[in-house]
């Protein structure tokens, strides 16, 4: 795994991950990051997590994963709200159970600037227990966009997403989860742009 808080000009590149315990590549508070010809393979949790990030440019990666394969949150993890601005996912090949492109888990801070293009995903289904195996999808979505923390959610651009063996293609949602917040309020949903998608 790797964990990166409050770094800057990062380059990750040429590395293959194997069979790693807990987030494969972790960003919190990071500042122009480049993610270049990763492969994450059997990943038991999240596979590429910017949180509280500006200027990321993940590219031509494999992410093979357990949970989200590429997930984009505003946490207050660094103790204050943070945006994630200015992050690109292009030419990715994702795999994954729950969701494969997400903005939100965690989104007590703003996205604002996001592009996910040019990626093909790939939904799986996880084994649980011993023989005869009890197969169970997860809920899991293609393209992920919430806001459900009170920040605002704007400036997303999704085209020419392939994606295939998902249950839902795309899942977009306003709530009102309200983590740190003294009064769960909702956020803002603003020009979303989804195009050209095939599932």
């Amino acid at each position: 795994s790797i964990a990166l808080k409050e770094c800057r000009d990062v380059t990750i590149r040429d590395l293959l991950l194997e069979n790693a315990p807990n987030y494969n590549v972790s960003l919190l508070g990071c500042d122009h990051v480049e993610i270049r010809d990763v492969s994450i393979r059997n990943g038991y949790a999240d596979g590429i997590d910017p949180d509280c990030c500006r200027f990321v440019r993940i590219a031509r990666c494999r992410v093979e994963s357990r949970d989200d394969a590429v997930v984009l949150k505003a946490s207050l993890a660094l103790g204050v709200r943070r945006s994630t601005e200015s992050v690109v996912v292009t030419d990715c090949d994702l795999v994954n159970v729950r969701n494969g492109l997400k903005i939100g888990t965690e989104s007590s801070g703003d996205f604002k600037n996001i592009v996910f293009q040019n990626c093909t995903l790939s939904g799986r289904s996880e084994i649980w227990g011993p023989p005869p195996f009890d197969i169970r999808p997860f809920p899991s979505a293609g393209v992920s966009i919430q806001s459900v923390d009170g920040g605002r959610l704007e400036q997303v651009v999704v085209s020419n997403v392939t994606m295939r063996d998902v249950r839902a293609p795309i899942f977009v949602r306003l709530g009102e989860r309200g983590w740190g917040q003294p009064v769960p309020r909702a956020g803002v949903l603003a020009n979303i742009t989804i195009s050209h998608l095939v599932a």
